[in-house]
């Protein structure tokens, strides 16, 4: 992943930022086109400059963003339009607008119009891919990229910087809503109404993931208990595995269980491995006559204690348990 270098940030320092100006945001101006009353300021923002960390195409694909702000002088345009420009400085760079926005005077916001709006000449946009992907220090010192007043070049948005510092010999052109006020409130309010919806429902996705997260706590600490009342056994550590399993899954490795039964919420399943396992031991003389026999039987049961379709309990007991009995029948 190709990183911003710190090149750019160097430069900056060498054009006589002071360390002051180096906050969020780092305003240039780009460019100024056209001629009054139809003139165009192209603003770009250095300070918010950042690489994308995940190219949907790939590493050769990865991009740098570019904020850019572009402020239009004639009434017949947009006030003014915010566009992210992505560079992608692989082996053949090239721009495209992305995250686009355009505020028109009649009081309206329109998504990606902006990229619409904001047609630059190739040689313009070549310039910010020189800026972005070449040598910054020398597009910065070419002259291309101007600073602007402290004051403005540190604001999230600085609209106002043309009005204020270049266009002084023409005014601003008035707002030309056609909306009454009746219908800005009922616009305020169904915008309002809708930001209310998001917080509820970000609350109670918030309390949800509490609730389970509490629901969590509770069962590992009833958990504790359990554990230190268990009988020690060799298979106790693989049954603790199979904690918050359903019943199909206990079926599928076990087998079907001897018996089960439910009371209330809870469900028992009872596995027993008597007749299994089973040792002959028989004592002859030295003609092979039979002086003893016996018969050692080897038994372990299982029963395992389900709530509400999840496994939250076993216990074992017997003389072999512990040696894979229950690996599986």
């Amino acid at each position: 992943m190709r990183k911003f270098p710190l090149s750019l940030l160097f430069a900056v320092i060498a054009l006589g930022f002071s360390s002051a100006a180096h906050a969020e945001y780092h305003w240039l101006s780009a460019g100024q086109f056209g001629a009054k009353p139809d003139r165009v300021e192209v603003l770009i923002d250095i300070g918010s400059v950042k690489a994308d960390e995940d190219g949907p195409f790939g590493a050769r694909e990865s991009f740098i963003t570019l904020p850019i702000l572009v402020i239009y002088e004639s009434s017949a345009k947009p006030d003014y339009s915010r566009v992210d420009l992505r560079v992608f400085c692989g082996t053949q760079p090239h721009a495209k607008t992305a995250n686009a926005f355009t505020y028109w005077r009649n009081d309206t916001t329109s998504e990606d119009i902006a990229s619409i709006a904001f047609t630059p000449a190739a040689g313009f946009t070549q310039s910010l891919i020189d800026l972005i992907c070449g040598d910054q220090a020398v597009a910065l010192a070419s002259g291309q990229f101007k600073q602007i007043p402290a004051e403005s070049a540190n604001e999230a948005f600085p609209i106002d910087y043309p009005w204020k510092k270049v266009w002084l010999d023409n005014k601003r052109p008035a707002y030309t809503s056609t909306r009454t006020r009746a219908e800005k409130d009922a616009e305020f309010d169904r915008k309002m109404a809708e930001a209310k919806a998001m917080l509820a429902n970000g609350e109670a996705m918030a309390l949800g993931q509490i609730e389970k997260s509490n629901a969590e706590d509770d069962f590992w600490k009833d958990q504790v208990r359990r554990r230190r009342d268990r009988p020690k056994s060799r298979l106790n550590a693989s049954l603790e595995s199979w904690l918050r399993k359903d019943e199909e899954y206990i079926i599928q490795t076990l087998g079907m269980p001897d018996s089960a039964y439910n009371a209330g919420n809870t469900r028992i399943l009872f596995y027993d491995s008597r007749g299994n396992w089973t040792q002959k031991v028989t004592t002859t003389d030295q003609n092979g006559n039979v002086l003893s026999s016996s018969q050692y039987d080897y038994v372990c049961s299982l029963t395992l204690e389900l709530r509400n379709n999840q496994l939250i309990d076993f216990k074992l007991q017997g003389n072999s348990c512990g040696y894979g009995e229950f690996g599986g029948r």
